[in-house]
């Protein structure tokens, strides 16, 4: 879920040529971020739902994390860490810049 829609240039970084795919890298690109998803998040890392949680709430809830864990105070997908919104740009641009700007192929390989 790597927020970077309508991205092209990140101070003096020039990433036109970065055009992700984020359904490449994580899924579950339609519903809410696991770090944003407070449902989930509890879920996961307590192992219980919120008291205000209603029967439908919970049964996506349920259904949501089934392929997520909860390691070390963060959320992974499918094994993979999942990083927090705000720190997904320096991600891609680290991961550029290490590649040697090899284009937007590799670094999407690179950070999947």
């Amino acid at each position: 879920m790597l927020a970077i829609q309508g991205l092209s240039k990140f101070g003096d970084h020039d990433l036109d040529h970065i055009d992700f795919d984020e359904e490449k890298c994580w899924t579950d690109t339609t519903d809410i971020d696991i770090w944003k998803d407070t449902t989930c998040k509890e879920l996961l890392s307590v192992g219980i739902l919120p008291n205000i949680v209603d029967f439908e709430e919970s049964k996506r809830a349920r259904k949501k994390i089934i392929n997520y864990h909860w390691q070390d105070q963060r959320p992974y997908f499918k094994g993979l860490f999942i990083p927090k919104p705000e720190e997904r740009m320096a991600l891609i641009i680290q991961m550029n810049e290490d590649l040697g700007h090899y284009g937007k192929q590799r670094t999407l390989a690179k950070i999947c």
